[in-house]
């Protein structure tokens, strides 16, 4: 058995009501949109952001 890990699949409509306020406060409070970087950077910065709220 060759099980691969894979990245968590985000769904999306879940979000709704106190889970989108939530999820909104929780991405506020890691403060991790540094502008400064190059956009691939930033990108996989954003990306892992929301994977770990």
């Amino acid at each position: 058995m060759n099980k691969r890990v894979r990245d968590p699949r985000i769904k999306w409509w879940n979000l709704k009501n106190s889970n989108q306020v939530e999820f909104r406060e929780k991405l506020l409070k890691e403060n991790v949109w540094n502008l400064d970087l190059d956009a691939n950077t930033m990108w996989l910065e954003m990306s892992s952001c929301i994977r770990r709220v």
